[in-house]
């Protein structure tokens, strides 16, 4: 009896840990156009990247997620500027903040060899200005919400912000920056 009991909670810890594995590639993708269609449906840019990584096991019990090669480039006026390029951008979220609601709580934001190349034309346009608005009729209260973030660990690593306001002729430049907190 102890023997069966045994083999069962065996066979379930085996089955357990490979959907753990396996769900993140066998949806990838699904996963993969479903969070590209959603960026780019909410931005006034284009938003890509080359790789994403999706692990329930890298920081068990907690999520882990990469994007690889994420870019934003304008449109419009700023086509021909990208706003933003990061060699990796890493996230771990605590999956039991997300159960339980009210207060997200992640453990640890990475940007890796980013560059930032915000502008202001002199007309005071900003090419970091890409969130769409809100269509009329949507449902906004206008009120407090409940959503509340966490962050635990940040950093940036080996990266270039350029920072030019064409407007109140100002420019700045940091290079090979490194920060963390």
């Amino acid at each position: 009896m102890i023997k069966k009991i045994l083999i069962g909670l065996g066979v379930f810890l085996v089955l357990f840990v490979a959907a753990l594995v396996a769900v993140p590639y066998l949806f990838k993708d699904k996963i993969n156009a479903a969070v590209k269609d959603a960026i780019n449906e909410r931005v006034n840019a284009t938003v890509d990247y080359t790789d994403y990584d999706l692990s329930l096991i890298r920081s068990f019990p907690n999520l882990s997620f990469g994007l690889s090669g994420l870019t934003v480039k304008g449109i419009g006026n700023f086509k021909t500027d990208t706003l933003l390029s990061i060699k990796d951008l890493k996230f771990t979220l605590d999956v039991m903040s997300v159960i339980k609601g009210g207060q997200y709580k992640i453990l640890y934001v990475g940007l890796i060899d980013p560059n930032i190349n915000a502008i202001k034309t002199k007309d005071g346009k900003a090419n970091w200005d890409i969130m769409k608005p809100t269509p009329p009729g949507a449902a906004s209260t206008g009120g407090a919400t409940k959503f509340a973030l966490q962050v635990k660990k940040y950093e940036i690593v080996d990266g270039n912000i350029v920072y030019d306001d064409r407007q109140g002729a100002t420019y700045a430049a940091l290079k090979g920056f490194n920060f963390s907190g």
